[in-house]
């Protein structure tokens, strides 16, 4: 117990010394106008009155770790219950009927503020939590051998030795708060003392640093970026699930095909590519230098099949255009006509015959 509570404690005893105890005429008196006429007045000087054994009972329970103040608070309940129950005319007085309800109140609570984590409190958990306490006392002075004394222990109880080395690890945990002090006096609390399994400040400032150079070497390299991979990039690459445009909105939106809106795209990426590659500040960690093995065959599988798919489509592409020159060639000579197409056609020693009259002639 701190100085302060044995201070508060003691200012409270001495506020109960002016509560005098009652005579059994004037107890019965102001418990029938609680009774009957729901006197409050009554009610109060009742409680007040016996107030004085709630600390005396509640000095007993010491010894199990738990405030003082608390456990006159516990006390003081049980005797406001007790008020609700308490029938003048059986002829017993206040402070005999009262004080079962002030202990009981007082055993719930150390049941339940031993462990936060247990199996609730109840009269068969509070005969066997005393029971054990008074019971391992008095054994292990018997014996010196701690295994002859929980042998011992356990046929009192009328438990197994593995049952009871459970019972024992339960009543012997205590769960200790994280806010609470070091020690007395003390401006350290335990939270202080565990190790976090954070990240230091210096990964962490490592770690932020590198995030601010990426983002500034993508805020650089799309600005290189034309008007039309710009838009591309923040509409598809930048943008969140729900935003994201799909290739044929694109396309819509720029008056280009789908296709045309896929090649830009792809160009763009390329850039950015080649710009934060560029652009990116170099990593000092070694561990991170080394780039990792898979990363980088999948990396030149999927450059690989992008330069297969480009060669097959400028293969595809010239075959196309070969075809269409073809085509037009032959629709060339379909669309001249007879008389010039005959012309062209004649033997270069063949003489026309009006040109011979006239000279003749």
């Amino acid at each position: 117990m701190t100085a302060a509570s044995r201070g508060a404690i003691t200012g409270y005893g001495g506020q109960l010394a002016h509560f005098s105890p009652l005579t059994r005429d004037r107890e019965r008196e102001l418990a029938l106008r609680w009774r009957q006429d729901r006197d409050a007045a009554a009610a109060d000087e009742l409680v007040k009155a016996h107030l004085r054994y709630v600390v005396a009972s509640a000095l007993k329970f010491r010894r199990y770790g738990i405030p003082l103040d608390e456990l006159i608070a516990e006390g003081s309940f049980g005797v406001v219950h007790a008020l609700g129950k308490f029938d003048p005319d059986r002829g017993t007085r206040f402070v005999t009927y009262a004080a079962y309800w002030i202990r009981a109140y007082i055993l719930n609570y150390v049941l339940r503020s031993w462990s936060l984590v247990g199996s609730g409190a109840g009269a068969l958990r509070s005969k066997n939590f005393f029971r054990l306490r008074r019971e391992r006392a008095r054994v292990f002075n018997l014996f010196t051998d701690e295994s002859l004394a929980q042998e011992e222990l356990a046929r009192r109880l009328e438990v197994p030795v593995n049952q009871l080395a459970a019972m024992l690890e339960r009543l012997d945990t205590r769960d200790v708060s994280l806010d609470s002090q070091l020690f007395d006096g003390s401006n350290s609390r335990l939270l202080d003392t565990l190790v976090s399994d954070a990240a230091d400040q210096e990964v962490s400032l490592a770690d932020d640093e590198a995030r601010l150079g990426r983002a500034e070497a993508v805020r650089s390299a799309i600005v290189k970026l034309d008007a039309r991979e710009r838009f591309i990039v923040e509409s598809r690459m930048m943008a969140d699930r729900d935003d994201e445009l799909s290739l044929a909105e694109i396309g819509r939106r720029l008056g280009v095909s789908r296709e045309r809106a896929r090649q830009l795209e792809a160009r763009a990426k390329g850039k950015l590519r080649a710009l934060l590659g560029r652009d990116l500040p170099e990593k000092d960690d070694a561990s991170t230098a080394d780039l990792d093995t898979e990363a980088l065959s999948r990396e030149a599988l999927s450059r690989e099949a992008l330069s297969r798919e480009a060669l097959s489509r400028e293969a595809l592409s010239r075959e196309a255009l070969s075809r269409e020159a073809l085509s037009r060639e032959a629709l060339s000579h379909e669309n001249v006509p007879g008389g010039s197409r005959a012309d062209n056609d004649a033997p270069s020693g063949r003489r026309d015959p009006v040109s011979v009259t006239r000279r003749c002639a």
